[in-house]
C-alpha cells in the first residue's frame, strides 16, 4: 500500500477547514495537527485558508512565511474572497493553486488528487537528481583519469583516484589545500596568472602544467579547466581535467610501433579483409591464415572486381547495402549467412562493414562454422550442469515476502522425504526444525540481510546461503537461497574434533617436552613438560618470535643444521646435545644453567612441502651427570691400579735427582771446585735436569688421565699417537713384567676426539690385554699397537695373543657390569666405559677374538680437518730484544727461579700476588708482557686479567698465564679461551722466552670467548 503524503491547513476552525481534511484524506493526504507557519515539519502541501471574516493580509503574510521556510513545497489557498486583486496577490505571494470556495467546491477533490500526483513526481525527479549526483560524485571520484575540482577559494574539493595515483598522495592529504600548492613555482606563477582569462572566459584549454609528486618526480600534464557558476552568475567551484604528457608520449610511441607491425599483423591477421569503393569494386584483398574457403582465383584476380561479379547473388545487395548504410558513421553492419566450403559442408560466414575515409568500405569476412559449433556444445553442456545439479546434494530454493515457498529444487529435497514442486506453496515457517532454531536462513535475507550459516532442517543438517530479493524501489519481496546436505560432512568434523582432544591430551600431559615449529622455523607451540625442563616463564615465552633455523642459540650450537635436515623431510635424532640456557626478558643467553637433551626431530609433511617439525626432548642431564661420574670414578680406579707403578717411575729419576744435586750442593760450598770437580758438578747437573724432565712427563700424564674435563662435547683434532704414547708409559710398570709392547704406527691424520676420555679408552684397553695373558715368559706375550686410515677414519687396534674370549662372552662384553674377572678384581664397567666413550665421539668400537689364539680391539674414528697450530709458530726474541715483563706468582721460590734463569733476556719485574701486580700498573707502570699464574690465594688469574684490562685495555693481547694442573670450574672454563697463551709448570727456558717473544709483539689472538 502507497505511503501517504502529509499535508498541513493554516487557518482557525471551520466548516471549510473540516471539508478540506476530508478531501485530503480521500485524495490520499495525511492531515498534520495544526501548525504555525513558523513551525512547519517537512509537508508535501500546505493549505492556507483564507475566510470570510479573515483579513486578507494575514492569508498573504501566512503564504510568505511558508513559501520562505519551504521554497519547494506545494502551496494552495482556499479563499472565500473572490477578488481577482487580491487573487493575484496570493499568487505574487507563492501560491501555487487556488481554490474560490464554494466555487470550486465541487472540483475540489481532484484537483486535490491531481495535486498528490504531480507532488509524487516532483519527489521522484528530485531523488533521482539527487542519485544521479551521487553516482556522478562517484563516478568522479573512482575515475582512473586525472581529475579535480576546486571551490572559489583554489582549495580541492575532490580528487579522482587517476589524481591520486598520479601523484602518490592519500585523499585525506589533499583535500583543503590549494591545488596549485602541489604545482613546480613556474607552473603555479603561470596557473595564478591565467586565472582572470579563466573567470572572463569561463573555460580555459590545453594549458601545460607541471606538478610535484609526494616522491619529488616531476608530473608534466595537459589541462582544461571548466568554470561552474550559478543561476546568478556567482562562482561555484573549478573543475579541470589533465592528460599525463608522459602517457601520450607513450602512446604515441605506441601508435608509431603499431603502425610499422600494422602489415606484419594484417598478414598474420586469420580472417578475410577486403578494401572496397562504394560501389563495391574491390581496391585490396588479403586472406586470413584459417580460411576454411579457397578461392579458386588469386588476390591480383579479385582486385578490379565488382562484389557482384564475386559474391552469390543473394548476397551482393545485401552487403552493397551495407556500404551504403556505413558512410559517414561509424556504425558497424554485421551480417552473417550460411554457405559451403570447398568440401561441400556447411559452414557459416559473419561479415562486418565498416566506413573509411574516402567513401571506401573495409570488409571483415570471418568463418564462425567453429564458434557456431562451440554455441551448441554450450547448450548442450548447460544441459548436463542442470542434470548434474539436479543430482547434487543441494536444494535451490526462494520465498516470497511472507516466507511462502516459491521454488524449490535440487537432490537434496528427497533427503527431506519431499518430492520436487511438493513444498511449492506452504510455508517455511512450518519446516521441521531442532529446537530453538528460527529458520535464520529464512528470517535474514527477508528483514533484508545476507545469510550463511548451518541448521539443521528435521534430522538433515545444511549449510545454507541466502540473500534477499527486492524489487526496483529496494524493497525485500523476498529471499533467495542455496542449501547444501552436510550431515555427513559433520559427522565427520565431530569425530575430527574428537580426534583433536585426545591429540590435545596427549601432547599437554605426555612426559616428554614437545614443541612444534612452524613453516618457517618459528615457535608456535610448546606443551607444560617442555616448558618446566627449560625453565620458561609461560608456555608462550618465546612463542612467535623464537626460530629455530635463524636464533644464534641454534646457530651456535649446529642445532639450526639439524632443523633444515628436518625440514628437507629427514627424522633426526640428537643425543647428549649441550644447551646453555638462561632466560633474560626476551632473550637467550649461555650464562646460567646448563642442560643435556636426547631429541627427535619429527616432520610433518604435505607431499613435497614440510609444514612443521615436532620436537620430542628428553631432559638427561642427571643421567649424563651420572655418566660422567661413572666415567671419572673408572679412570681414577684404573689410575688407582696404576700407582704403584707411577710411584716406581718417579722414585727411579728422583733418587738421581737428588743425589746429584747434594754432591753439587757440598762441591760449591768447599773450596773452589777444581777442574775435575767443576766438570764432575756440571755432568750431576745435566743428569738432574735430565732426571726432573722424566718426573715432569709422568706427572703431565697423570694430569691429563686424570682431568675431570673430558666430555664429548668439547672435542677437537688430537694426535692419537701421542695419546698413545702417554697411554703406554701410564701402563709402562704393569705391562714390562708381563708383555712386551710394539707399535706399527701408519701416517695418520689428527682424529676427532677428546685426549683424557680417549686416554681413558686405551689405558682400559691395554690394561685387559695385559690381563689377558697367560701365565709364561714375557717374551713370548705381546701386545701391539696399530694405526692406519680407513677413508676418512682412522683405526687403532690393540692386539694381543692371550687367551681369547669364549664365543658365548663376546657379545655380552660391552654390557654394563659384565665381567669375566674373578669377584673383587672388576666392576665390569671398563668395556661399557670404553664402548660409551667411542661411540660419543661418532665412532666404532670393535672387537674380534679366537680363544687360545688372543683378542683384537678396534677403535674406529672421524679423521679432522687439518688446521694450522696458533703456537707453532713462536719463536724467542733475539737476546738483544729486552721487553719489560711482570712475572706474577705467589710462590716467590719461582719469581727467583725465573728471574736468575731469564733475567739477562728481559727487564723482569717480579710481583708476588694479585694485589702487588694491581698497584704496580695503577701508579703508572707499564709493561710490554704480563705473565701471572691462574691459581693464587684471593683473587685468580682470570680474575687479575679483568682487573688489568680495566686499568689498561692496551694489555689486552701482551697477557699470558701459567698453570700447575689443578683449577677451579672457572678457571678451567677460562683456559679454554686462552689456550693459545698458556704455559704448563714445571716449563722450559725456550718455551717461556717463546710465548713472551709472542706476546710483546702484539700479534696474539686476542681472548676467544664461548
Amino acid at each position: 500500500m502507497p505511503s501517504l503524503l502529509p499535508a498541513s491547513i493554516l487557518g482557525r476552525t471551520s466548516a471549510v477547514r473540516a471539508l478540506l481534511e476530508a478531501e485530503l484524506r480521500a485524495a490520499g493526504f495525511d492531515v498534520l495537527p495544526d501548525e504555525d507557519p513558523g513551525t512547519l515539519g517537512d509537508p508535501s502541501l500546505v493549505v492556507v485558508l483564507d475566510l470570510e471574516g479573515d483579513a486578507p493580509q494575514a492569508s498573504l503574510d501566512a503564504c510568505r512565511a511558508t513559501r520562505a521556510r519551504l521554497d519547494a513545497v506545494a502551496l494552495a489557498v482556499a479563499t472565500e474572497h473572490d477578488d481577482d486583486t487580491h487573487l493575484r496577490a496570493l499568487v505574487d505571494a507563492g501560491a501555487d493553486e487556488l481554490f474560490v470556495l464554494p466555487h470550486d467546491a465541487p472540483r475540489l477533490g481532484p484537483r486535490l488528487v491531481a495535486i498528490g500526483r504531480r507532488v509524487e513526481t516532483t519527489r521522484r525527479i528530485l531523488d533521482d537528481k539527487r542519485d544521479i549526483e551521487r553516482r556522478h560524485e562517484h563516478l568522479y571520484e573512482h575515475a582512473p583519469i586525472i581529475l579535480h575540482s576546486i571551490d572559489a577559494e583554489g582549495r580541492l574539493v575532490s580528487v579522482s583516484d587517476g589524481w591520486l595515483d598520479a601523484l602518490g598522495y592519500e585523499r585525506a592529504e589533499v583535500l583543503g589545500r590549494r591545488s596549485v600548492d602541489f604545482m613546480t613555482e613556474a607552473s603555479r606563477e603561470l596557473a595564478l596568472a591565467r586565472i582572470p582569462d579563466l573567470f572572463r572566459h569561463g573555460v580555459a584549454r590545453g594549458s601545460r602544467y607541471e606538478f610535484v609528486r609526494k616522491d619529488g618526480s616531476l608530473l608534466e600534464v595537459v589541462m582544461t579547466v571548466l568554470v561552474e557558476r550559478d543561476a546568478a552568475g556567482k562562482l561555484l567551484r573549478t573543475f579541470a581535467v589533465s592528460t599525463d604528457l608522459s602517457e601520450v608520449r607513450e602512446v604515441e610511441r605506441a601508435l608509431a610501433r603499431a603502425n610499422d607491425e600494422l602489415h606484419t599483423l594484417l598478414a598474420a591477421f586469420p580472417d578475410n579483409l577486403f578494401r572496397v569503393a562504394e560501389d563495391g569494386t574491390m581496391l585490396e584483398a588479403q586472406f586470413g591464415q584459417r580460411q576454411r574457403r579457397r578461392s579458386v582465383e588469386s588476390l591480383p584476380a579479385l582486385v578490379g572486381k565488382n562484389l557482384a561479379e564475386i559474391l552469390q547473388p543473394l548476397r551482393a545487395p545485401e552487403i552493397l547495402d551495407a556500404i551504403k548504410k556505413v558512410q559517414g558513421t561509424t556504425d558497424v553492419v554485421s551480417l552473417e549467412y550460411e554457405t559451403r566450403g570447398t568440401d561441400g559442408d556447411p559452414m557459416f560466414r559473419e561479415v562486418r562493414v565498416a566506413a573509411l575515409p574516402r567513401g571506401e568500405a573495409l570488409i571483415l569476412s570471418r568463418d564462425v562454422t567453429e564458434l557456431r559449433h562451440s554455441e551448441a556444445l554450450l547448450r548442450e553442456n548447460e544441459t548436463r550442469l542442470r542434470a548434474l545439479l539436479d543430482n547434487a546434494p543441494v536444494v535451490l530454493w526462494a520465498v516470497d515476502r511472507e516466507g511462502i515457498i516459491t521454488f524449490a529444487e535440487g537432490k537434496g529435497l528427497a533427503h527431506l522425504g519431499f518430492r520436487p514442486g511438493e513444498l511449492i506453496g506452504t510455508s517455511a515457517f512450518d519446516l521441521p526444525t531442532v529446537p530453538g532454531s528460527s529458520l535464520p536462513q529464512v528470517h535474514e535475507p527477508l528483514a533484508g540481510r545476507a545469510y550463511m550459516g548451518e541448521v539443521a532442517i528435521g534430522r538433515v543438517w545444511f549449510e545454507h546461503v541466502s540473500w534477499p530479493l527486492r524489487d526496483a524501489s529496494g524493497e525485500v519481496t523476498g529471499a533467495l537461497g542455496v542449501s547444501t546436505d552436510i550431515t555427513e560432512r559433520r559427522r565427520v568434523e565431530l569425530a575430527l574434533r574428537e580426534s583433536e582432544r585426545l591429540a590435545q591430551g596427549v601432547f599437554e600431559n605426555a612426559p616428554v617436552g614437545i614443541q612444534i615449529f612452524g613453516p618457517d622455523g618459528t615457535s608456535v607451540r610448546m606443551n607444560e613438560a617442555q616448558r618446566k625442563q627449560l625453565g620458561l616463564p609461560s608456555r608462550t615465552y618465546g612463542v612467535g618470535f623464537f626460530n629455530a633455523l635463524t636464533d644464534p642459540l641454534h646457530v651456535d650450537t649446529g642445532m639450526d643444521q639439524c632443523f633444515a635436515r628436518a625440514y628437507a623431510g629427514e627424522v633426526v635424532e640428537i643425543h647428549g646435545q649441550d644447551v646453555n640456557l638462561d632466560i633474560i626478558g626476551n632473550s637467550w643467553s649461555s650464562s646460567r644453567a646448563r642442560l643435556v637433551f636426547d631429541t627427535i626431530l619429527f616432520p610433518i609433511r604435505d607431499g613435497a612441502e614440510t609444514r612443521a617439525v615436532v620436537a620430542f626432548c628428553r631432559d638427561v642431564t642427571e643421567r649424563r651427570h651420572a655418566e660422567a661420574r661413572l666415567l671419572l670414578t673408572d679412570r681414577l680406579t684404573s689410575l688407582g691400579t696404576m700407582a704403584a707403578g707411577v710411584a716406581h717411575e718417579i722414585n727411579n729419576p728422583l733418587s738421581f735427582v737428588l743425589a746429584n744435586l747434594e754432591f753439587v750442593a757440598e762441591a760449591l760450598r768447599a773450596a773452589p771446585p777444581d777442574a775435575e770437580t767443576y766438570e764432575a758438578a756440571t755432568q750431576a747437573l745435566d743428569e738432574a735436569l735430565e732426571g726432573a724432565k722424566r718426573m715432569r712427563g709422568i706427572v703431565r700424564d697423570m694430569g691429563t688421565f686424570s682431568r675431570a674435563d673430558g666430555d664429548a662435547a668439547e672435542s677437537g683434532p688430537i694426535d692419537v699417537h701421542a695419546v698413545l704414547d702417554k697411554s703406554i708409559r701410564m701402563t709402562h710398570h704393569a705391562l714390562r713384567h708381563r708383555t712386551r709392547v710394539t707399535r706399527a704406527f701408519g701416517d695418520v691424520p689428527r682424529i676427532i676426539g677428546n685426549e683424557p676420555r680417549l686416554g681413558q679408552v686405551f689405558l682400559n684397553l691395554l690394561a685387559n690385554a695385559a690381563q689377558a695373558m697367560p701365565d709364561r715368559p714375557e717374551s713370548e706375550n705381546e701386545i701391539r699397537l696399530v694405526t692406519r686410515s680407513i677413508d676418512d677414519r682412522v683405526a687403532v687396534e690393540v692386539i694381543d695373543n692371550g687367551v681369547g674370549i669364549p664365543p658365548d662372552r663376546l657379545t655380552r662384553i660391552f654390557d654394563p657390569f659384565f665381567t669375566t674377572k674373578p669377584v673383587g678384581e672388576g666392576m665390569g664397567l671398563g668395556l661399557s666405559v670404553c664402548h660409551s666413550i667411542v661411540s660419543s665421539f661418532g665412532g666404532e668400537l670393535l672387537v674380534e677374538s679366537t680363544p687360545g689364539t688372543g683378542s683384537t680391539f678396534r677403535v674406529i674414528l672421524r679423521a679432522a680437518e687439518p688446521t694450522p697450530s696458533l703456537r707453532g709458530g713462536l719463536r724467542p726474541a733475539g737476546r738483544g730484544d729486552r721487553p719489560r715483563v711482570l712475572f706474577v706468582d705467589d710462590e716467590p721460590y719461582v719469581c727467583t727461579a725465573v728471574r736468575r734463569m731469564l733475567g739477562r733476556d728481559m727487564d723482569l719485574v717480579c710481583a708476588y700476588g694479585p694485589e702487588e701486580a694491581l698497584e704496580l700498573v695503577r701508579a703508572g707502570e707499564r709493561f710490554d708482557v704480563v705473565l701471572c699464574d691462574l691459581m693464587m690465594p684471593g683473587t685468580s688469574g682470570a680474575a687479575l686479567y679483568a682487573s688489568l684490562l680495566e686499568l689498561d685495555p692496551a694489555l689486552e693481547r701482551r697477557v699470558g698465564f701459567l698453570t700447575g694442573g689443578a683449577c677451579t670450574d672457572e678457571v678451567r672454563s677460562f683456559v679454554g679461551d686462552v689456550g693459545d697463551r698458556l704455559l704448563f709448570k714445571p716449563f722450559e727456558a725456550e718455551s717461556f722466552r717463546a710465548l713472551v717473544s709472542a706476546l710483546a709483539s702484539g700479534s696474539m689472538p686476542p681472548r676467544r670467548v664461548g
